[in-house]
């Protein structure tokens, strides 16, 4: 076998399987892992649903096939479609992640007889993927053939950090030998001058609902530096990214409309767009990259402040990035001891602590030198594939059948959908017609009300002295005519 870069060059044809290209910390991954590999001389095929990273994969030579993951009816036919990839673009091996291809995608690399590993990127006690709010049944059978089928037979289990890999040993008594860790890892090539203001400050994150938490406490942390900074009138907070909570974080900032706080549209290039700010501050993937390009780093995780970032803590910075520079392993800071932490930087020790993030980057977290162990473990083989196809066929004969109820199910409930909201037009139109109704028994109630007011006005008349004189002066006069 011929070797380059340190890593093994064989005839490598791979396909990899997520979600969908959105902009996240897990898809920003695979983009890095997707344009090593091809860099390593390895065709790389995605599947998954459209995205706004979809062109970044394509102009890295990456082949993208979308496919609807999220429609849960579309499951069978997605792994015909992935048969069919497989079959066409000669696929060797496949790297699949979370969650819904754990279950298409691992199927159609089973009857294709193709090995596979299974990557994860994040930790949850509710299993591997939850989806039986939306599709019960099939949920509940996803998640059986995961624990039965795709962790079985899986070629391998790479994860993201340390602590994905004790997790998932742990709680889901997965096989040691057969993980490996592939660090979130970024090209390292790259080095800018150390930033020397704190002016310019960003956030790049998703604004769904696990991260809207940890962009409020962001927001709350740059007021306070806001606040306590003598020379403030050049500072800005940039928060960019889209989700379902981005009215909820508009509203917030619209309420501090003096800090110069703005939201921005979400990235698809957060190298680029780093490399503008002094600050950044955030989780995850955004704060390693700003390591490597020398900006400060301030970590804020889902619901509490952890501080600045600074390697030259050796011990500190490996409890940083054991739980993937998420937080969640670190004890809670006050936000006015982070403050404090910050406005106590000198030249000298803003420059020391960059130039040290930097070199733990580089020597950690480099992409060209994490991806080797991946590389070598998928040039073995532990699938019996005979016996993987045996039990397979059994799990997709019911899943098949459940899905076929599903449809009718949802034909059913399309249909009781229908009913219900011509019903409910008919019950707007009878209330609307009703209010009509009223409107005008209250007019006539009027009228007749004025009616009775007038003919009490007359027999008023009639009843008077005056009008009687009137009568029969009248019959008087008709009398000499």
């Amino acid at each position: 076998m011929n070797k380059k870069y340190g890593g093994i060059m064989s005839e490598k044809n791979i396909l990899i399987a997520t979600n969908s290209l959105g902009i996240g910390g897990c898809e920003t991954y695979i983009l890095t892992m997707t344009k090593e590999l091809i860099n390593r001389e390895k065709s790389v095929v995605i599947v998954a649903a459209d995205g706004m990273l979809k062109n970044n994969f394509e102009n890295i030579g990456a082949k993208v096939y979308e496919i609807n993951f999220f429609n849960r009816e579309l499951c069978m036919e997605n792994i015909k479609k992935i048969e069919y990839i497989i079959q066409k673009e000669k696929i060797t091996d496949a790297a699949i992640n979370p969650f819904y291809p754990f279950f298409e995608a691992v199927s159609a690399c089973i009857k294709q007889k193709i090995p596979y590993s299974l990557f994860f990127h994040g930790v949850s006690l509710k299993g591997y993927f939850d989806i039986q709010n939306s599709f019960s049944a099939l949920g509940v059978w996803s998640n059986l053939f995961i624990d039965n089928i795709a962790i079985k037979y899986a070629n391998g289990y790479v994860y993201a950090s340390n602590e994905i890999r004790d997790f998932y040993e742990k709680n889901f008594n997965l096989d040691k030998n057969k993980g490996i860790v592939l660090k979130n890892s970024i090209e390292t090539q790259i080095q800018l001058k150390p930033t020397k203001k704190i002016n310019k400050i960003a956030m790049l994150s998703r604004i769904d609902p696990d991260k809207a938490n940890s962009i409020k406490y962001a927001i709350e942390f740059y007021k306070e530096l806001y606040d306590k900074s003598p020379n403030n009138e050049n500072m800005c907070f940039d928060i960019m990214g889209t989700g379902s909570k981005e009215n909820e974080i508009k509203e917030i900032i619209k309420k501090n409309e003096s800090y110069n706080i703005n939201l921005l549209e979400a990235t698809s290039n957060s190298i680029e767009s780093i490399k503008q700010y002094d600050v950044i501050l955030g989780m995850g993937r955004s704060i390693i990259e700003a390591m490597s390009l020398k900006k400060l780093a301030v970590l804020i995780s889902y619901d509490k402040y952890i501080g600045l970032v600074d390697a030259r803590n050796n011990n500190k910075m490996e409890e940083i990035a054991y739980a993937n520079f998420s937080g969640r392993n670190i004890q809670e800071r006050n936000i006015e001891n982070c403050i404090q932490e910050i406005q106590n930087l000198t030249q000298e020790s803003i420059e020391e602590i960059l130039n040290e993030n930097y070199k733990y980057i580089v020597k950690n977290q480099s992409i060209k030198t994490n991806i080797i162990e991946y590389l070598e473990r998928i040039e073995e083989k532990h699938t019996n594939f005979e016996e993987n196809n045996k039990d397979l066929k059994e799990y997709l004969r019911i899943v098949e059948y459940i899905v076929a109820l599903e449809k009718d199910n949802n034909k059913i409930a399309s249909q009781l959908k229908n009913i219900t909201a011509m019903q409910r037009a008919v019950n707007e139109q009878y209330e609307e017609a009703k209010k009509k109704e009223e409107k005008y028994m209250e007019e006539a109630k009027i009228n007749q009300n004025e009616i009775e007011h007038l003919k009490k006005l007359l027999n008023d008349i009639y009843n008077k002295k005056t009008y009687k004189f009137y009568k029969k002066f009248k019959q008087l006069i008709n009398k000499e005519k």
